[in-house]
């Protein structure tokens, strides 16, 4: 995950993560190095959460993120994630999902001290499906709004890029 994202996990990722863990994903197992990642978790909204998404440097563009996306999606048929708005993999994003809210920068730093402005995506069931099979409009709704309080509240993962990992 730190050469996919360029940065080192912060030491309480594991820990924050624990308990909630549905599955994590591998691609190349077969080496000794991963390909990528992807760790679905449970925030208790119903619908899977899309905790990470990484594929090493080396792997970027042969395909590795694709097979690694179908082979979750698979298992996941909805899912909702958060990404940076300045993330440059967001346009592959918004290609994946049914569906996505950027949220305000001053707002989102004056309500979870966060610097940095993130977009929501989600996506659910399989081609031709529509929705959560939520039973009304407002019940949709209302679970989009329990995607927008998780990733607003979630945790940075990494270290910012000036910060320095503890000895």
């Amino acid at each position: 995950m730190e050469d996919a994202f360029q940065r080192q996990l912060k030491p309480t990722y594991l820990d924050d993560v624990r308990g909630k863990i549905i599955r994590i994903y591998v691609a190349g197992w077969d080496r000794e190095e991963y390909d990528g990642c992807a760790i679905v978790t449970d925030e208790d909204v119903g619908v899977p959460y899309l905790d990470k998404f990484a594929v090493a440097g080396a792997a970027q563009g042969i395909g590795a993120g694709g097979t690694l996306w179908r082979a979750m999606r698979r298992d996941q048929p909805g899912l909702f994630w958060r990404s940076r708005s300045d993330n440059k993999l967001n346009a592959w994003y918004f290609g994946q999902a049914n569906g996505s809210l950027k949220m305000n920068p001053e707002w989102f730093v004056s309500t979870v001290g966060c610097k940095h402005s993130f977009t929501t995506f989600w996506v659910h069931g399989s081609d031709g499906e529509e929705g959560f099979n939520c039973p009304t409009a407002e019940a949709e709704l209302q679970l989009l709004q329990q995607f927008l309080d998780v990733t607003q509240r979630k945790p940075e993962s990494f270290l910012s890029r000036t910060e320095s990992m503890p000895p």
